[in-house]
Formats: structure tokens, C-alpha cells, sequence
């Protein structure tokens, strides 16, 4: 699934976080983001972490917008930063990051 979420949407580059929603141990996001399989065209997606590890936010403001964001698998688990090290050529978890989600699965 990460594979495929990466492939359409790539980093999300210059999207945002419209809505978080906490049910019981899951997240849900809804994000606007660019379709890279679709000419880039803007839509609106729905990204639900199932079994939340950790989660942080210390963003003040209701829509959180993204420069990028990394979403991967690390040591079993889903990581998504929407604040993570830039390194032009790829993008690194940072530990200092204001948005984080850690969980089990993705859907």
C-alpha cells in the first residue's frame, strides 16, 4: 500500500492536512494532494493508520500544509513526517518534526 500511495501522490509536495480524526487506536487524515498518475491534478484522499504507536502534532493551526512528507516502513512500522529533513535528493525522518504519525498499518 505504501508503495502505490507513493507512486500516485509521491511526497505530497505543497498539499494539506484538512481534517485528523482519532477513532480508538487509528488516525485518519484528509489530505488534498496532486496525482502524479493524473496529471497532476488535485484531489482529496483519505489515509487511515491503523494501531497508532505514537502520534504527535504540535501544529496550532486547523489545516497543516506540507512542503513534503515522508511515508514509509521502518523496523515494522508505518512513519509519516510531514516535516522531515529535506535533502533535495530524498527525504529523512526528523526528530524534531511537528507532525508524525507512527503506526502499524496503512489503508
Amino acid at each position: 500500500m505504501i508503495n502505490k500511495i507513493n507512486e500516485m501522490y509521491g511526497s505530497f509536495s505543497d498539499s494539506w492536512i484538512s481534517e485528523i480524526k482519532n477513532v480508538n487506536s487509528n488516525l485518519e487524515l484528509t489530505i488534498t494532494c496532486a496525482n502524479h498518475l493524473n496529471e497532476y491534478s488535485y484531489e482529496t484522499i483519505i489515509l487511515r493508520f491503523l494501531n497508532v504507536v505514537s502520534f504527535k502534532n504540535k501544529n496550532d493551526d486547523q489545516i497543516i500544509v506540507i512542503k513534503d512528507a515522508l511515508l514509509k516502513r521502518h523496523n515494522g512500522n508505518v512513519i509519516f513526517d510531514a516535516d522531515p529533513i529535506d535533502y533535495f535528493d530524498y527525504l529523512e525522518k526528523n526528530e524534531d518534526s511537528k507532525f508524525v504519525i507512527k503506526s502499524k498499518t496503512i489503508e
